[in-house]
Formats: structure tokens, sequence, C-alpha cells
């Protein structure tokens, strides 16, 4: 490690000095600075690999802990979700209702300051289980919806991605072109 990175700093502090230079004048400058960068990328690549063949054995070591333990937790978290769902929630739901029902009722009365506010749970052990309003989207009109999010930086990030990957395959989409810019590699 202590190797690679000071013929790196090297190359760093020679990169350094081309780059305050500018632009290349002449081609041995040119060739100089293509050398350097192309050290760079040697250093770069045996970086990547030096850090594949350390991590490797954790990588292993790691996935074979997931494959042992994810399907156990995935089939708790499965079960969980079901008994909540089709046992717990049916009850709760109706629970609410009638206590809903029982309050008009007092209400109608005239004796709701009277009335005890039940407490809608399950559960007797560890945690109670009450209901939560879940709240997402149903998208019904998808144009409008697109044109609402248009100028979101996300959303625009994924357009531009989209649209690069279309331009790359030979099949710009509509409302784009093809640009090609020369870059040295």
């Amino acid at each position: 490690m202590e190797g690679v990175v000071a013929r790196l700093e090297d190359f760093e502090r020679e990169a350094k000095q081309l780059i305050e230079a500018g632009a290349a004048k002449d081609q041995a400058a040119a060739d100089r600075a293509s050398d350097v960068a192309n050290s760079i990328a040697e250093i770069e690549k045996k970086v990547t690999a030096l850090h594949k063949v350390e991590k490797e054995p954790s990588l292993v070591a790691g996935r074979m802990i997931d494959r042992k333990w994810f399907p156990v937790r995935d089939r708790a978290a499965a079960i969980k979700a079901d008994v909540k769902a089709k046992v717990v929630t049916p009850f709760l739901v109706q629970l609410r209702r009638d206590a809903e029902a029982e309050a008009e009722r007092a209400r109608e009365l005239g004796v709701e300051e009277f009335l005890e506010q039940p407490k809608i749970g399950a559960g007797s052990i560890k945690r109670t289980v009450a209901l939560r309003v879940k709240v997402s989207a149903k998208i019904v009109d998808y144009d409008t919806v697109i044109n609402a999010v248009k100028d979101n930086a996300e959303v625009r990030e994924l357009v531009q991605r989209l649209a690069d990957g279309a331009a790359r395959g030979g099949n710009p989409l509509p409302g784009s072109v093809r640009v090609e810019t020369e870059i040295a590699t």
C-alpha cells in the first residue's frame, strides 16, 4: 500500500504541474501528459485489483452468512406480515368502527363527555400492534404526474441517463439528439 501511494503521489505532483501549465503546446508535452495519465491509470488498475483480492474473502464470508440467514429472516417477515394483514388488521378495523359507532350514539344521546375512548390495539407482550395509516399514491394520469415532476433534479438525471443509453445504442429518444464528444482516453 505504501509503495503504491508513494508512486501515486509522485505522478500526482507531475500531473498538477501539467494541469497548471494548461493545454499542451506541442507533441512532446501532449505525449508526456498522456504518459503520466496512463501511468496513473496503471496505478488505478493495480489498486482496484489489490482491493478486490484483499476484500474477496470478506465478501465470500458475507455472502455465505447472507445465504444462511436471509431466507429465515425473509420467511419470518412474510409470516409476520401475513398474520398482521389477515388476522389483526381486520379485527382492529372492526374495533375502530364499533368505537366510532358508539361515539356517534353517545353524541346523539348527549353523553359524549362520559364516553371512555377505547384503546384500539392488539398484543399483550412486548409491543402493541395498532392501526396506522399507510399513505401511497395511485397514478391515475401519468402524463400529468410527469409534467408536475419534470423540473425535479432526480427526474432530470434519470431522463438524462435514459437518453444517454438510447443515444449510445444508436436510437436517440424523441426530443433528443445523439451528441459525440471527443475525449482523451
